[in-house]
């Protein structure tokens, strides 16, 4: 006879000590057995290293043309971000040749409103990739969540610094 707990479809989570899955948690709440996750995501970037120069070490986010990571640069021993363009966009000609150019401009920029862009390249196997000052913190849309409302003075603040970068 089935329990209300089989009928529900497995979880991701697995207690290997009474062998059943749960939808959520860290411990069984059978036994107290630490849960194990069965759906790990392995990412092929974590701990690759790219032209010798960078290696990948965690990944910070995810968008639309790629996901960028937390790196370390060799050269100067130094953390940075790196944004790797999708595979499933490398193979379009009219995006790599956009990634480029915006690449390019932004290498080009230097202000203190603006994230530093510091190299960009593509490796042998074809991963184009994207090298920027790591900058920790909030990002803006976080604080607005957590916050909810801006006096009109920080939002001119903000928009004042917006405003400088891109002039």
């Amino acid at each position: 006879m089935n329990t209300a707990q089989d009928s529900t479809p497995p979880g991701e989570w697995y207690c290997p000590s009474c062998e059943k899955q749960f939808a959520v948690g860290d411990r069984c709440p059978n036994d107290g057995t630490r849960l194990v996750k069965l759906k790990v995501a392995i990412d092929p970037f974590i701990g690759r290293e790219l032209d010798g120069r960078y290696t990948i070490l965690e990944k910070l986010g995810q968008g639309g043309m790629g996901a960028v990571y937390r790196s370390s640069q060799h050269s100067v021993g130094r953390d940075c971000a790196i944004k790797v363009v999708s595979s499933n966009l490398v193979s379009e000609p009219d995006v790599i040749k956009r990634f480029l150019r915006e690449a390019k401009l932004a290498s080009r920029l230097a202000h203190p409103n603006a994230v530093a862009v510091l190299d960009f390249g593509q490796t042998d196997d074809g991963v184009f990739y994207l090298v920027m000052e790591l900058v920790v913190g909030r990002t803006l849309d976080q604080v607005f969540k957590a916050e909810r409302t801006f006096k009109p003075e920080r939002v001119v603040r903000i928009g004042s610094q917006v405003c400088d970068a891109l002039e």
